[in-house]
């Protein structure tokens, strides 16, 4: 991807996949309209929170139903939606405190692949996730308004089998729960 020093990003793009670095230090904003997948990758040699947002008339993130993976050597919060849309899978990768979700800022995405250190709050009720896995050394706390299970997200070359959370907790929320795959907390 190309690597750029901004902290702050706004990125539209009309057609295409949109692969970027993002190598400064402090805490960053993201917002981004793309119609391909779209990665980021935010953190420089130490951590780096991330939170998605509104920046130059851009509101959260939306890859117009492809996959996106989303990755910060600090803490991740969603203020505003990110939509991969109902048959494409969305990675969140973070370090630090994890990720954290405010009211109203919903995800949409056929699966949700979390992975890094951290509690990892994903309970906003208006969260549109079919399938959830997680690999985490901390707590996870998953809610969809749509029948959740439990099994393979597979972003990009990345694939994450289940949930563990490496001595934390497990908490998942559903009208209807179905478990393929393991579940390992505690």
């Amino acid at each position: 991807g190309t690597s750029l020093g901004s902290k702050n990003l706004a990125v539209e793009s009309g057609s295409g996949a949109v692969s970027l670095v993002g190598t400064n230090t402090e805490t960053g904003l993201l917002a981004a309209k793309t119609a391909g997948s779209f990665t980021y990758t935010y953190g420089g040699g130490g951590a780096a929170d991330l939170a998605i947002d509104t920046l130059d008339g851009v509101e959260g993130v939306n890859s117009g139903g492809n996959a996106i993976a989303l990755s910060a050597t600090g803490a991740i919060s969603l203020n505003k939606a990110v939509n991969s849309g109902a048959s494409a899978p969305l990675s969140i990768t973070a370090a630090g405190t994890g990720f954290s979700q405010k009211a109203g800022a919903s995800i949409t995405a056929s699966g949700l692949r979390l992975t890094g250190s951290g509690t990892f709050i994903v309970n906003d009720p208006g969260n549109n996730v079919k399938t959830i896995a997680a690999a985490i050394t901390g707590n996870v706390d998953v809610s969809s308004a749509v029948p959740l299970t439990v099994g393979t997200v597979t972003v990009g070359s990345n694939t994450t089998v289940g949930i563990n959370t490496l001595g934390g907790s497990a908490k998942l929320a559903s009208d209807q729960l179905t478990i393929t795959s393991a579940v390992k907390s505690g």
